[in-house]
C-alpha cells in the first residue's frame, strides 16, 4: 500500500535496526543497547536512530522490508516512536533474489533507498540497470544501522529533491 509520492525507504530489522550476530553483544558498536520491547527475546536497538529516522521521514516513504511482516513491527515502531508502517510482503522465499522482486514491484517506478544487511550482488546489478534512481545500502550485520548509512541516505534524497526542484541550491 504505497501514501505517498516519496522516494521511499525500505528497512529491514535484523541486521540493520538490531544488528545480528552470535558473538558477544559487547561487540556490537556502542551505541546499541538490549532492550526489552515485548518481544520473547532481547533486542539491541539504538536511541539515536528515533531522531535518524524522524529526520529520514520527512524526505521518504518509511516502509518496512523485512521477514518479520507485521508481528513485531507494533513494538520496535513505538520503541522508535514511528507510526505505524507499512511493510513489503515477501512471498517468494525460495526464488532466486525474493527480496529484490518485492522490493522492486512495492516501489514501482518510484526512486527508493533499500537498506538491508542481505542485499545479494544480483540486487546491486539491477540497481546499476535501473532508470530510475535507487541506492543500496549494505550494512554489516553485527554493526546495524550507523551514522555513515543515515548521512547517505539523507544525501541521497537531497540530490532527489534538488533534481526535481523541490529544493533550491544557496
Amino acid at each position: 500500500m504505497q501514501i505517498s509520492d516519496k522516494p521511499i525507504l525500505f528497512l529491514d530489522v535484523d541486521g540493520v535496526i538490531s544488528p545480528l550476530s552470535h558473538r558477544d553483544p559487547e561487540e556490537y558498536p556502542p551505541i546499541f543497547e538490549e532492550e526489552r520491547i515485548g518481544e520473547p527475546w532481547p533486542m539491541y536497538l539504538a536511541k539515536i536512530h528515533r531522531e535518524w529516522l524522524k529526520d529520514l521521514s520527512t524526505h521518504y516513504e518509511l516502509v518496512w522490508g523485512s521477514t518479520w511482516v507485521d508481528i513485531g513491527f507494533k513494538n520496535i515502531n513505538t520503541f522508535l516512536e514511528l507510526p505505524e508502517l507499512p511493510f513489503v510482503d515477501f512471498p517468494d522465499r525460495e526464488k532466486p533474489l525474493w527480496k529484490l522482486k518485492a522490493v522492486a514491484e512495492y516501489a514501482g517506478e518510484r526512486p527508493f533507498v533499500w537498506i538491508d544487511d542481505d542485499i545479494s550482488s544480483g540486487a546491486f546489478r539491477w540497481a546499476r540497470q535501473r532508470d530510475v534512481p535507487v541506492l543500496l545500502i549494505k550494512p554489516k550485520k553485527i554493526e546495524g544501522l550507523l551514522e555513515k548509512h543515515y548521512r547517505k541516505a539523507l544525501k541521497f534524497a537531497k540530490n532527489l529533491e534538488i533534481e526535481r526542484g523541490e529544493v533550491s541550491l544557496p
